[in-house]
């Protein structure tokens, strides 16, 4: 792992594609998220609600489906894990909704976005997709974002179907993520991984990250824009 340097301006200049997060890297949002979560189960137990905490917050890039089954199947136990499961996604994504209308996009991400252009761009996200394609309408972001992707489909699936659409090898694509999910994905693919730490939950990364090859940690979203090249404000 490096912090980001000039190396990513180089990197950018070669991608033919750039995948970007969007909870925790165009959006600010993993803070209302982790409470929608918490407002779903308000009625278990605090120890449950603690644990279930500490998982979503170590798994950004999963989808909320799999949270809730792991909460309902494996902490709980429960024999109606499936239909509760069910129920916890729809209110949710309520709540998710709910959430979005009072977060604009964080400045400095639509301006990397711009210096990028759209034609290289994917959103690739673990949240729902049809929840992420109304909240990018609303925010006037479609223009900038072509093309945003989400659950049901796993990211790396979401990953390697592009990658293989569009004719690009991993190693001429990056993501930019906050979550162990990216880290994985990219590691997975061959693909360099720039981590932001600005807005992430994710406890473990110093510590998943610090060895591993093809890494870039950016402690704010400035610092990818100065690597970059693009500048250092809005």
């Amino acid at each position: 792992m490096r912090f980001v340097d000039s190396d990513l301006r180089a990197r950018l200049q070669a991608a033919r594609l750039v995948f970007m997060d969007c909870d925790g890297v165009i959006f600010d949002s993993n803070g209302f998220k982790c409470h929608a979560m918490a407002r779903v189960l308000s009625d278990y137990p605090e120890t449950l609600r603690e644990e279930m905490t500490k998982y979503w917050r170590n798994n950004g890039g999963m989808s909320r489906r799999v949270k809730f089954e792991y909460f309902f199947r494996e902490l709980t136990q429960s024999p109606d894990w499936q239909s509760l499961t069910e129920l916890a996604v729809a209110r949710f994504g309520g709540y998710s909704l709910e959430g979005f209308l009072d977060v604009a996009p964080a400045p400095p991400a639509l301006v990397f976005a711009r210096h990028v252009g759209r034609e290289r761009l994917v959103v690739v996200s673990g949240a729902d997709q049809a929840e992420l394609v109304q909240v990018f309408h609303q925010k006037q972001l479609t223009g900038l974002f072509p093309e945003v992707l989400g659950a049901p489909i796993k990211k790396q699936q979401l990953v390697e179907s592009v990658l293989a659409e569009r004719g690009v090898e991993p190693d001429l694509a990056l993501l930019i993520g906050d979550g162990a999910r990216d880290f994985e994905v990219c590691q997975r693919l061959g693909m360099h991984f720039v981590y932001l730490h600005e807005y992430s939950e994710w406890d473990g990364a110093a510590e998943a990250l610090a060895e591993a090859p093809d890494v870039s940690w950016a402690n704010r979203w400035s610092d990818v824009l100065l690597a970059a090249g693009f500048g250092d404000s809005v």
